[in-house]
């Protein structure tokens, strides 16, 4: 698997929490998104990513990269972890019946919301996780919850890629590394 825009220490081989290896091939050329990878990105390459690939799950508190997706036509996009919004951004949501999930409801009925969330993805061909590091930050969703939502949603097998937004690069490896 390529690791895109990796810091070079975090390029290793690395187990994930069923013992599996992942070996993160690194690479600076530009991101195949017929293949499965990994990536650092900054919000503009998310836009761009993600309007290249089918199915997306944002993990974001959140929604400004959702709307900007949802503007762009990218139809099969969900929010997951929203807790913070301007009031238009609420409306939008609301006014285009657009799928998301507040970090109240997650935090609630964390195995309902996820079987929502994997049923709303579960007919995807290619699946693309991003995740926005501010879902952890201030919203009472831990790391390990994060994990929790994306061991369920692995099962689908149909995650091909996923990019990280933040600063954590031993959070993201981590991360990346129980996707696959």
């Amino acid at each position: 698997m390529k690791l895109h825009n990796a810091k070079e220490d975090s390029v290793k081989e690395h187990f994930n929490e069923s013992g599996s290896k992942v070996t993160f091939e690194p690479s600076t050329g530009s991101i195949d998104d017929k293949e499965s990878f990994a990536a650092f990105v900054n919000e503009q390459d998310a836009v761009e990513l993600c309007k290249k690939i089918r199915t997306v799950i944002i993990f974001d508190a959140s929604p400004k990269l959702f709307i900007r997706l949802v503007e762009n036509n990218v139809k099969n996009t969900l929010l997951v972890g929203v807790h913070h919004w301007t009031e238009g951004e609420y409306l939008f949501l609301r006014t285009n019946n657009l799928y998301f999930y507040p970090m109240r409801e997650l935090n609630a009925e964390k195995e309902d919301s996820c079987d929502a969330i994997m049923a709303a993805v579960k007919d995807a061909d290619r699946l693309h996780v991003h995740i926005n590091e501010t879902v952890l930050d201030e919203t009472g969703m831990t790391a390990r919850d994060l994990l929790y939502f994306l061991h369920r949603i692995r099962l689908l097998k149909s995650i091909k890629s996923i990019s990280f937004h933040g600063n954590n690069h031993a959070l993201a490896v981590k991360i990346m590394t129980e996707l696959f």
